[in-house]
C-alpha cells in the first residue's frame, strides 16, 4: 500500500472485496491488484497472508469478484470498476 497518499495525484480510495470465506481482493487505489488469504475470517486472531499483487497500471477500485474452485484450483473472475469520469 502507498505509504504517502499524496504521491499519487489520482489515487482512488482502497477497495476490499471478500470473495469467498477465506480470500479477499484488495485495490491500493493507486493500481496494485492484491490477492489475500484471509483464513477463517471468525477467527480474528489469524492474520491475512498476501499471495500475489500485480501493477496494473493506473488506478482502480474492485467493483466486483466472483470466486471459485474448480478441479480443486482456487479462481477469482471479475476486474476493477468501469473507468472514473474525468473529474472537474
Amino acid at each position: 500500500m502507498p505509504s504517502d497518499p499524496s504521491a499519487c495525484e489520482e489515487c482512488l480510495c482502497v477497495s476490499l472485496n471478500l470473495t469467498s470465506a477465506t480470500w479477499a481482493a484488495l485495490s491500493d487505489g493507486a493500481g496494485r491488484l492484491y490477492l489475500l488469504r484471509t483464513s477463517m475470517r471468525e477467527n480474528s486472531s489469524l492474520k491475512w497472508e498476501p499471495l500475489f499483487s500485480e501493477e496494473k497500471g493506473e488506478p482502480f477500485i474492485i467493483f466486483h469478484i466472483i470466486s471459485h474452485v474448480l478441479a480443486g484450483v482456487h479462481s477469482m473472475d471479475g476486474g476493477p470498476a468501469p473507468p472514473h469520469p474525468e473529474r472537474p
